[in-house]
């Protein structure tokens, strides 16, 4: 019991973060900062957490002024993006990706939660489901005869215990990725955008990076962006 309920406390922490950030030249994206307001755009980097909601929910005089939301992350806490999305939401605020920034994973829920959402023509965006995080490998290890020292090169998917676990926590990250879209929806995002991704290829090694739904991830460009409404906008120099 002790053991799954360390695990799904950790389900959620994005274990993606570190496959984004590979080449990227921003190592910081990968840290937790504080939200910064300049003017008004809240500035918000790095790794997302509860840290971020905090920040809103406890700066609301602060907020007054504030307009708009310019990202710049590689991800973080799922479950936290989806409340962090909807505080953007009830704020009124806007979204956006400046020129040199990039957006991924979780934070691809903050962007497509802003009243109005632009992206500088030159960034990427990187769009995934809900990732499972390091501490559920321990129950598929052990479910599913995987030997950790070949880097589960070598999982028996056929045996029926291995399969049990492995449905669990499909429908568990499978429930948190509908309701990212479905957040994103609400704000105006096509229904196009649920359907094209999990329509995807499946991702071969899907069980090294913790991808419980075995789809590819999706570096989107701008152009894409704008025909699903992720975003409302490309901006050029």
């Amino acid at each position: 019991m002790i053991l799954h309920k360390l695990i799904s406390i950790l389900l959620f922490v994005m274990v993606g973060l570190d496959a984004w950030a590979t080449g990227s030249g921003s190592p910081m994206l990968n840290k937790t900062h504080n939200p910064v307001i300049e003017g008004d755009t809240l500035y918000v980097g790095g790794v997302i957490d509860s840290h971020i909601y905090d920040f809103l929910a406890r700066s609301q005089d602060d907020l007054v002024g504030v307009s708009h939301v310019s990202l710049n992350s590689f991800g973080g806490n799922s479950r936290w993006a989806l409340e962090i999305g909807r505080k953007i939401r009830a704020l009124g605020l806007s979204t956006r990706v400046d020129k040199g920034s990039h957006c991924a994973s979780a934070c691809i829920y903050l962007l497509g939660s802003g009243v109005h959402r632009s992206a500088h023509e030159s960034i990427w965006l990187g769009l995934h489901g809900a990732r499972l995080g390091g501490a559920i490998f321990m129950a598929i290890a052990s479910s599913c005869a995987i030997d950790q020292l070949a880097k589960f090169d070598l999982i028996t998917l056929e045996d029926p215990t291995c399969q049990v676990v492995l449905d669990k926590w499909y429908r568990v990250a499978k429930a948190t990725t509908d309701e990212s879209f479905d957040l994103m929806e609400d704000a105006g995002v096509l229904s196009s955008l649920r359907a094209t991704y999990f329509a995807m290829d499946e991702d071969e090694a899907w069980f090294k990076e913790g991808n419980i739904l075995r789809i590819k991830d999706w570096i989107m460009t701008p152009e894409e962006a704008l025909q699903f409404r992720l975003i409302h906008q490309i901006v050029a120099d």
